[in-house]
């Protein structure tokens, strides 16, 4: 495997210095070092001239040499799991936002929903120094993400992981679960199916809504059948009266709709589906979804929040913040 390797300086090469740049701008030496921090303490008419004058000269400020000389880190880990979820994009625009406000770059990497490599990420990440890491929605377990959350600061979105120093953010499953249990209880169903498919990696992603789902389904009285897959969950529908459909998320909850349209269902009027996420593909009026918001902006900023503080102060206990979900109601259920 080919690894790209910085091109080494020759040797009649003379980099440009912060002294250099002083000089050029007719600034101090100080001045030039708070404009490429970007400081506030700095017009942005003189940190513009600075910067220019810095881009002339070729200087770049070496960032693994400031931050072992600070003796902290500039870089925040962001493990994901895939790109294909829009809700795993809202979440980390918000991340990258809030991480960039408090002076950190945020170095986003793909779990791709596999264990062996969210641990070689996270052992990247040690290795690498990074001030805090960002887990969402990971696959690893509990005890996993404790000892990571030893050596570095961890915040998991997306899942309840709380343990240790480890802290976590995400919506609340059991009131996300009676809201979709109520609205589907509307269209008078008897019998729910509920898809985790397979393409959302390991059961440990999946489970807590999958539980929260059954629990409500049962408490209301409704018979409850768990599956994997979007065809399994068709094969049930057209053979089922008076039976509802529950999604992870809209990824999947599209590929329903479009299975039940192609069985000659139409979702909504002959089968309610109701989805999670209520990402921009939930509202293009072709698919009409009903879907769960986990509200991804405050989910991120929350995150943000507690990774922040446990940066602050490592030794703070694992804490959990449970966010309340609200339901976008659309022709599908």
């Amino acid at each position: 495997m080919a690894v790209a390797k910085w091109r080494p300086l020759r040797a009649e090469t003379v980099r440009a210095t912060q002294m250099d740049v002083a000089r050029a701008a007719g600034v101090s030496q100080g001045l030039v070092s708070l404009a490429l921090t970007d400081s506030q303490r700095v017009s942005d008419a003189t940190k513009a001239r600075i910067l220019a004058v810095a881009e002339e000269l070729g200087y770049f400020r070496d960032l693994s040499a400031a931050d072992l000389a600070a003796g902290s880190s500039t870089i925040l880990g962001v493990l994901l799991p895939d790109m294909r979820n829009p809700f795993i994009a809202d979440v980390t625009e918000t991340i990258q936002a809030s991480a960039r406000d408090a002076g950190l770059m945020a170095m986003v990497v793909t779990g791709g929903l596999d264990r062996r490599r969210e641990v070689a990420a996270m052992r990247r990440f040690r290795a690498l120094r990074v001030a805090g890491v960002a887990l969402v929605s990971p696959v690893l377990g509990r005890a996993v993400i404790a000892d990571y959350a030893e050596q570095v600061p961890v915040t998991v979105v997306g899942r309840s992981a709380s343990s240790g120093l480890a802290d976590s953010v995400h919506v609340d499953e059991d009131a996300a679960a009676e809201l979709v249990v109520s609205r589907l209880l509307l269209s008078e169903v008897r019998q729910m199916v509920h898809i985790s498919a397979s393409l959302m990696g390991p059961d440990a992603a999946v489970a807590p809504r999958r539980r929260a789902v059954e629990r409500a389904a049962k408490s209301a009285g409704l018979g409850f059948t768990s599956v994997r897959s979007v065809k399994e969950a068709v094969r049930i529908a057209v053979s089922t009266a008076e039976l509802g459909i529950s999604v992870h998320n809209d990824p999947v909850a599209i590929e329903t709709l479009m299975a039940l349209s192609e069985s000659g269902r139409k979702p909504g009027r002959d089968i309610p589906v109701i989805s999670y996420d209520d990402t921009q593909l939930a509202r293009f009026p072709h698919f009409d979804l009903t879907s769960v918001s986990q509200q991804p902006e405050l989910l991120g900023q929350s995150a943000m929040d507690l990774l922040l503080s446990r940066i602050a102060d490592p030794d703070l206990p694992g804490r959990d913040i449970a966010i309340p979900p609200t339901l976008a109601v659309r022709s599908s259920a």
